[in-house]
């Protein structure tokens, strides 16, 4: 019975001797594949930041070109807007300086008119 102890024992501390090293072999390559996710993250987290703030000066240089555009835009409106104002206001003198003249000339036209009257019922 003893043997058998001891052979049973003896298959028990191989076991136990294996799966230990198994556990180490295994912790070794997690280890190991640890430190490759980790560099592989450290490397994709620099490439991320690189095209990020990439992106940033991008977007900002894109940004300051539209309100630049923006701009530009609002003062062609504002310098059109005035000149169709001065436009209109030069177009309404002329237009009531024709109507002076006009009513000039009717009120003209209507004396000659009552004049050539009087003088034919003379």
């Amino acid at each position: 019975m003893l043997n058998v102890a001891t052979e049973i024992r003896s298959t028990f501390d191989e076991l136990k001797s294996k799966v230990e090293k198994e556990r180490q072999n295994f912790a070794k390559a997690l280890s190991k594949s640890s430190k490759e996710c980790e560099n592989m993250l450290k490397n994709e987290t620099t490439k991320f930041q690189t095209i990020y703030e990439t992106f940033c000066k991008d977007k900002n240089s894109h940004l300051q070109a539209l309100k630049d555009t923006i701009s530009k835009y609002e003062e062609e409106k504002e310098r059109l807007s005035m000149r169709y104002e001065q436009h209109r206001k030069k177009e309404k003198n002329m237009i009531s300086e024709h109507e002076k003249a006009c009513a000039t000339k009717i009120s003209e036209l209507e004396e000659s008119l009552k004049k050539k009257k009087q003088g034919s019922d003379s």
